[in-house]
Formats: structure tokens, C-alpha cells, sequence
């Protein structure tokens, strides 16, 4: 299962390790929120999502380690979709 939140991971009850987190600010909508995502917990999943795409994945890699640690995990969406659909070149 997965939490997302849109203002990084301020919540103060204890983490789950059976449930992953979403870091999204952007709120569903592909806009970067690189600079913006939140430290995460030790053992827990943390993801990281908002406006990461083929132009800046590189960076999103190096961002997403830094701050959710060896676990975790990035979301793309709208950045590799065209006309809608998943667009495996943009993969």
C-alpha cells in the first residue's frame, strides 16, 4: 500500500515498514518538485514523485537517494505518456 503525501513527510505518527510513502507536492500534476522533496524514514520505503522524466532522471536518482536512503523509490507518469499512453520509448 502506498500513503501519499503532498507536503513531504512531516507526520508525526510512527512510520509503518509495511507501507511505502509518497513524497508528491506536486499532487498527481508533473510539476518539478525535486528541490522540495523531504527527508524519509530509516527501514521505511519512501518514493518521490513530481515532475521527474527522461530530462532529468539522472538527477531525481542522485535527489531520491539522498533523501529516502538505498530504498528508495521514483514515480513517473504524465512525462512518459503520449496521447495518454504509456510511451515505452520515453521509458
Amino acid at each position: 500500500m502506498i500513503a501519499q503525501k503532498q507536503h513531504g513527510f512531516a507526520d508525526k505518527r510512527a512510520p509503518s515498514e509495511r507501507l511505502h510513502y509518497l513524497d508528491d507536492g506536486s499532487g498527481g500534476r508533473g510539476i518539478s518538485q525535486l528541490h522540495g522533496w523531504t527527508k524519509g524514514w530509516d527501514r521505511v520505503r519512501c518514493g518521490y514523485a513530481g515532475g521527474v522524466g527522461p530530462d532529468n532522471i539522472g538527477e531525481a536518482i542522485h535527489r531520491a537517494t539522498d533523501k529516502g536512503g538505498p530504498n528508495a523509490w521514483l514515480d513517473m507518469e504524465s512525462s512518459i505518456r503520449t496521447n495518454e499512453q504509456l510511451d515505452t520509448t520515453k521509458v
